[in-house]
């Protein structure tokens, strides 16, 4: 089975007066589920000047990172929506759907 890779651009929103890149989400369909990896932009890190981590499982260094013992790391998993809004999210889908 062949997976598609779907990528996710996050932003730094919070620290400088403009959003800039931080880095890229890679989403990998398997079998089913998803894995994720998170790879940090070059220069974010060179001009960040943030003390604290995004994830404790995100060291700040380039190269693409994989959560260990679970699909996701958790700062995207905190900010995704939970088992309702997701049920939420499909039902809105199959409307849309059935209208088109």
């Amino acid at each position: 089975m062949v997976s598609k890779e779907k990528t996710i651009f996050v932003y730094d929103d919070f620290s400088m007066q403009n959003p800039i890149l931080i880095g890229i989400l890679y989403v990998n369909s398997l079998k089913g589920g998803e894995s994720y990896s998170f790879e940090y932009d070059r220069e974010w890190l060179k001009k960040t000047s943030l003390k604290i981590t995004l994830d404790p499982e995100l060291m700040p260094y380039s190269g693409r990172q994989y959560p260990f013992g679970k699909t996701i790391f958790g700062l995207f998993s905190d900010s995704s929506p939970g088992r309702w809004g997701r049920v939420l999210m499909n039902k809105r889908e199959r409307i849309l759907a059935g209208k088109e």
